[in-house]
């Protein structure tokens, strides 16, 4: 279907919130297709078919019905809102003479289950950290953590639970332990106890493992008894030396550690110190990297 001789694009209207199953039937010249609801692309409803990569969704900026992966057959900016623009044909431009004969339906009238407010990603060596809130949830499941490495095809990650019903804003955070210095991309899918589900719009982040192995905190901070806890998160099995140092600089005690990969819970006994700013260093073959944090007993 490299060349586009007919288009037709029936909206098949239904109730309720979008999920799997809705679809968008449409056919040209050389054959019949169907796209199915792809979830939220850039905030708003997207078809698609992996059938020469067919889709109809909102670029950012406007509504794009494009073929064969790239290929841009139809543009329309005129509507903005949630779906796709379905009042007539005269809504879209025909770039390449495709001949649009029937664009019509309501498309999705759907109720977002959740209204995020915030989705964003810090990244420390291998470790990228995925935070989120929502303004509002209806029967939410909970989230599906999708990470994909080239921007087109993800794979899950994890499963992070959601909270049913709630019109307050709920924070959530994951972290992902990466394996490689790369560009990730990542998006979420939220799923209703029904099965229905939604994308989140897409984040990306780039990880450098070169010096990955790094003290999360130290708490509690101030210790009022002396004992601190530190997470490290490791990049590799390997030994490491915790250096304690006062305001001045000078050495107050070291322990020699090992790290696994991933999270190390190290709890520390600093009773014998007197009370006063420190600083916490984990020392390595080409690392450095320290903390802050005050004994006051």
């Amino acid at each position: 279907m490299k060349t586009i001789l007919y288009l037709f694009l029936i909206f098949t209207p239904f109730l309720g919130i979008s999920q799997v199953g809705a679809t968008i039937n449409y056919e040209d010249g050389l054959g019949p297709l169907t796209l199915t609801y792809n979830g939220l692309v850039n905030g708003k409803h997207s078809y698609t078919t992996t059938v020469d990569n067919l889709t109809v969704s909102w670029s950012g900026t406007q509504w794009e019905i494009t073929c064969c992966g790239s290929s841009l057959l139809f543009t329309s900016a005129s509507l903005t809102d949630m779906n796709p623009p379905n009042i007539n044909i005269g809504n879209w431009v025909d770039l390449l003479n495709n001949n649009m004969i029937d664009f019509s339906g309501s498309g999705t009238a759907s109720v977002l289950p959740v209204e995020f407010t915030d989705f964003k990603i810090h990244t420390t060596g291998d470790v990228n950290t995925l935070k989120w809130s929502t303004a509002t949830e209806s029967n939410n499941s909970g989230f599906e953590i999708q990470r994909s490495t080239d921007g087109s095809t993800y794979d899950k990650v994890d499963w992070v639970k959601g909270n049913g019903d709630s019109n307050t804003i709920i924070k959530y955070e994951y972290q992902d332990i990466v394996a490689s210095s790369q560009q990730y991309y990542y998006r979420l899918r939220q799923v209703d106890y029904d099965g229905r589900y939604s994308f989140s719009e897409i984040r990306s982040t780039i990880s450098d493992l070169k010096s990955s192995t790094f003290i999360t905190s130290v708490f509690p901070n101030p210790s009022f008894d002396g004992v601190v806890n530190v997470p490290i998160i490791g990049s590799k099995s390997e030994s490491m030396t915790i250096g304690i140092y006062d305001a001045m600089g000078h050495m107050s005690k070291q322990k020699l550690v090992t790290l696994n990969k991933g999270l190390n819970d190290i709890s520390l006994d600093l009773s014998e110190l007197s009370n006063g700013m420190y600083i916490i260093e984990l020392e390595g073959k080409s690392i450095a990297k320290s903390n802050r944090f005050v004994i006051a007993k």
